[in-house]
């Protein structure tokens, strides 16, 4: 099983960073660096594996208070909920569960109710083998296809895989 360790420090040199650039609010400076953590921390884990860099979409809408100032995030602390990491690899190389750890920062379970709740939700999709009647250069297009990983909630309203990790 693979582990990915997300350390919260690597969070704060970035987002004070872009906190110098003009327009830029606290969220969203959080968010961008959180951005850049979870492809640097997944490439690092599954550098081996990949076919192409992992991608993550940080779905924002969720927190109500996009354009707070630092004083008032200092109250109520800033979550980020539903990232989703997507991970593509050869079939041959799918996994089926990751270690998720952090350090410095929480990962918080969503609480759905009647006793479900959880920090994330692994979902793979794999490239459809193509028809055996078809030429021998599909065959070959689809193992280049290869898997894809979505780590992350299922989002409400939604039927594509995500994460359910809230940060």
């Amino acid at each position: 099983m693979a582990r990915v360790l997300l350390d919260g420090l690597r969070l704060v040199d970035p987002a004070v960073q872009d906190l110098g650039t003009p327009g830029m609010t606290p969220v969203l400076a959080i968010e961008r660096a959180l951005e850049v953590l979870l492809r640097q921390c997944f490439m690092e884990t599954f550098s081996d594996i990949l076919i192409k860099p992992p991608s993550v979409k940080i779905h924002s809408m969720y927190f109500k208070q996009r354009f707070a100032s630092l004083p008032a995030l200092l109250g109520t602390n800033h979550e980020t909920w539903y990232p989703e990491i997507t991970v593509a690899t050869r079939p041959e190389d799918s996994f089926d569960d990751v270690d998720l750890a952090s350090s410095s920062m929480d990962l918080v379970p969503i609480i759905y109710g009647g006793g479900i709740s959880r920090i994330f939700l692994l979902k793979k999709k794999t490239a459809e083998a193509p028809n055996e009647s078809r030429a021998e250069d599909q065959s070959h297009q689809a193992r280049k296809r290869g898997d894809s990983s979505h780590i992350g909630p299922p989002l409400p309203g939604h039927s594509a895989s995500t994460s359910d990790s809230k940060f």
